[in-house]
């Protein structure tokens, strides 16, 4: 796992005495070093790395005075040669973030294979690898493309006899990530030796360099009813399950959490008092466990707050019984409140109105009880 943004950060170099940085698992390839005149130093020639640990030391004939504050920034890897790929969540955490994988056993996809939904074509379609043998098994998707009339002839890769088979269509790798590209296509007929696939022949999707056989289709037409053969822009789907790579990769991003004012007036409406009502204690509350005859201390909690708000509590008549102030991170929209008075007395059973004003933002009202 690459974390793809720089990391920069000041660093005093020691000649010959390695220094830590930061993070560890470096890579080395993004390392950029410069003085506080945007002079930039070379790795090899004026300073040495040890990518894995995250240090970093100034060569004694390079041009880094020791002592110096440099700057330099980064990328890394937050954790490296994981094998963690069967959703274990056993990978290091960071920046808030667990990585959880789940790989696949090369195999055919049957959900996604079959005839495209525009294609009206009723024949059979079976896809095996060459022969039936596991080992002929190639992570690909393909399309078959059917024409009206001749599209392409058979490769003889697979053996100099099956080069001269003609057929009314074309298979193309679809593959994800890969560039779009015709394969090449061996032939056996089943039939009548005529040159001319039809269906019951096998026909080879052929890969590689030197090309090999990997899967092979054939078709076959209904039992009962009337054969609906395939027409110019009929397509076949042939998907495959396909294992990790070591080329592939995924790239993501994560967006900052971002306060809308408009948002937020719209949710005070969902201002709530969780117990409502408060009966005795609730379940939220901690209990003392140098004392387990008491319960702990009594709290009821607003949810829902908006990132500033002023939370003004009354009794039904009027009385003001306390006030609460909320500024929080964006992330905490949750206040609690020990249900003590302003008086620091402990709030008596019965019913309570609470005020919250949001300045910029809007005011909610609303009610909660208290039985004891």
């Amino acid at each position: 796992m690459r974390d793809l943004t720089p990391i920069e950060e000041k660093i005093t170099i020691r000649i010959d005495q390695f220094v830590g940085l930061l993070k560890e698992n470096i890579v080395g390839e993004s390392v950029l070093v410069i003085d506080e005149n945007g002079n930039e130093y070379i790795q090899g020639n004026d300073y040495e790395m040890l990518n894995d640990l995250g240090k970093i030391r100034g060569i004694p004939s390079g041009a880094m005075s020791n002592g110096q504050i440099y700057t330099i920034t980064y990328t890394y890897f937050p954790f490296i040669d994981s094998e963690h790929v069967h959703s274990e969540q056993l990978n290091p955490i960071f920046d808030g973030i667990n990585i959880t994988v789940q790989d696949v056993v090369l195999a055919l996809n049957q959900s996604s294979t079959g005839w495209s939904s525009s294609s009206r074509s009723n024949w059979i379609g079976d896809v095996i690898p060459f022969n039936g043998a596991d080992q002929f098994m190639y992570p690909g998707d393909y399309e078959i493309r059917f024409f009206d009339e001749i599209a392409d002839t058979s490769s003889s890769a697979l053996h100099s006899s099956f080069g001269y088979s003609r057929m009314n269509f074309q298979v193309w790798d679809v593959t994800v990530g890969r560039e779009l590209a015709q394969e090449e296509v061996t032939i056996i007929e089943e039939g009548d030796s005529d040159s001319l696939w039809t269906p019951g022949d096998r026909a080879i999707i052929m890969e590689g360099d030197p090309l090999r056989p990997k899967w092979e289709f054939t078709f076959s037409q209904p039992e009962f009813g009337d054969t609906i053969s395939p027409v110019n822009g009929d397509v076949f789907f042939i998907g495959t399950h396909r294992p990790f790579a070591v080329s592939d990769t995924m790239t993501f991003s994560t967006v900052a959490s971002d306060y809308n004012s408009n948002k937020a007036q719209n949710e005070l409406k969902n201002i709530s008092v969780v117990p409502n009502p408060y009966v005795v204690t609730n379940v939220l509350e901690q209990l003392d466990l140098q004392n387990l005859q008491d319960r702990g201390s009594r709290k009821v909690y607003f949810n829902h707050l908006p990132m500033q708000c002023t939370i003004s509590i009354y009794t039904v008549s009027g009385d003001h019984v306390q006030t609460l102030n909320h500024d929080t991170e964006i992330n905490n929209g949750q206040e609690h409140w020990d249900l003590t008075t302003k008086d620091n007395f402990p709030l008596a059973f019965g019913v309570y109105i609470y005020h919250v004003n949001a300045p910029g933002v809007g005011e909610k009202i609303g009610r909660f009880a208290v039985i004891k």
